[in-house]
């Protein structure tokens, strides 16, 4: 009787995990431009330098005048008090705002007022490229 000796093939098959990597990469960066925010407003055109808005607080104005900090509606009246608690929780950061084009020009500069009395005073008006 011959005794046969066996190797053990120690390597993985790595070919169906760079698969499953490369769907979800692709599968994100799909999906990654539908999560930026999730209320509808038509923003005006403009010719700007494009700036990283997730870098600060974004306050969002829809054409029924209803407003947003992030994804949270709140009132007019409540805009200080929000970014005050805000501004206390974390670092430094800058507000840009989100007006729908339809807006009146004062309902926009009423949040800019309540956002410089809540002590900040680096705001930006978001626009589409136009």
């Amino acid at each position: 009787m011959s005794r046969f000796r066996y190797n053990v093939l120690a390597d993985m098959n790595t070919t169906t995990m760079v698969d499953l990597v490369f769907l979800i990469l692709i599968m994100y960066m799909i999906a990654a431009p539908a999560m930026q925010s999730g209320i509808e407003v038509q923003l005006p055109k403009a010719q700007a330098r494009e700036v990283d808005v997730e870098s600060g607080i974004v306050i969002s104005m829809t054409s029924d005048g209803k407003i947003f900090v992030g994804d949270l509606e709140i009132q007019p009246g409540k805009i200080e008090d929000a970014l005050t608690r805000i501004r206390q929780a974390g670092r430094e950061r800058p507000v840009f705002i989100r007006a729908d084009q339809n807006l009146a020009y004062g309902r926009v500069l009423d949040v800019i007022a309540h956002v410089k009395t809540a002590g900040i005073y680096n705001v930006g008006l978001v626009t589409d490229r136009g």
